[in-house]
């Protein structure tokens, strides 16, 4: 099942601002309930993960392994060669949900003050992965495989965290670099998910 999101390509639907992460979750709950599937894996990238830990965390029993490629995050610094930075990436994530918010404005399917309410509930109160907390992550048991990214927008520091947080978790640090690369981090997948 590849989900389009509410509002994330060609789906709508109201916004629910004040709510934010959860709207989503109720979206995500309800297709699987509506295709009556009742355990599943999940493979998810940038805000994927996001989603991926609050699914888990709301009903842990209904998921068997997730695949969380380049998760978000508010993070420090990143060290990886190529692509550093120093600071708080805090305007980086408001680059990226302001562009798909500018979008939205344009097209007339929310007001502006909506837009800045939704932001501020999904990413504007929290840190880390912004949907869940560190201590949350802690108490997920289900197996998890974190590619790692390593830019601006997908921290390398909170792929570390997230990995060594989660009790289950596999951490791959180089995965797409090159093809063989790639090829090998398919394979891994594959068999994690096996």
């Amino acid at each position: 099942i590849a989900m389009d999101q509410r509002n994330g390509g060609r789906s709508t639907g109201p916004l629910r601002p004040s709510e934010g992460w959860r709207t989503m979750l109720e979206d995500q709950l309800a297709l699987l309930d509506h295709l009556g599937i009742e355990r599943c894996h999940m493979v998810g990238s940038c805000i994927g993960p996001s989603y991926q830990l609050q699914l888990m965390r709301e009903q842990p029993h209904r998921f068997t392994a997730a695949v969380l490629m380049q998760p978000i995050g508010l993070a420090h610094h990143t060290t990886e060669p190529g692509q550093p930075w120093q600071g708080r990436n805090t305007a980086a994530t408001r680059h990226w949900f302001g562009s798909w918010a500018q979008e939205l404005a344009r097209q007339g399917r929310a007001e502006e003050s909506e837009l800045r309410t939704l932001s501020d509930a999904m990413f504007g109160k929290r840190d880390f992965v912004f949907s869940v907390s560190r201590d949350d992550v802690l108490g997920l048991s289900t197996p998890m495989q974190v590619l790692m990214g390593k830019d601006i927008f997908h921290p390398s520091q909170i792929s570390r965290e997230l990995a060594s947080l989660a009790p289950n978790a596999e951490l791959i640090e180089s995965w797409r670099d090159d093809a063989a690369q790639a090829a090998a981090a398919a394979v891994r997948i594959d068999e994690f998910l096996t």
